[in-house]
């Protein structure tokens, strides 16, 4: 997925919580972000660019380094 498919695959979502469509308050989404990425990957600029900007446009970024990938989410859809 690009980052333009993502931004606009999460477009919906983003804007129904800060137009207070989902509480009666404006809201961004929290997400854990499990990163398996190498360390080496990780000095990478398009790394950098996805964690630093892409996420960060859409969601509150919370690295997860305690706890194993949970699996597909069945069902997932915006």
């Amino acid at each position: 997925m690009s980052d333009a498919e993502f931004l606009a695959a999460t477009r919906k979502l983003f804007k129904l919580g800060k137009h207070k469509k989902i509480r009666d308050y404006s809201c961004v989404f929290h997400v854990l972000v499990w990163d398996m990425t190498s360390p080496q990957g990780k000095l990478a600029d398009r790394w950098k660019n996805v964690m630093g900007s892409v996420l960060a446009q859409r969601f509150y970024t919370l690295p997860v380094s305690y706890d194993r990938w949970p699996g597909p989410i069945q069902n997932s859809r915006l």
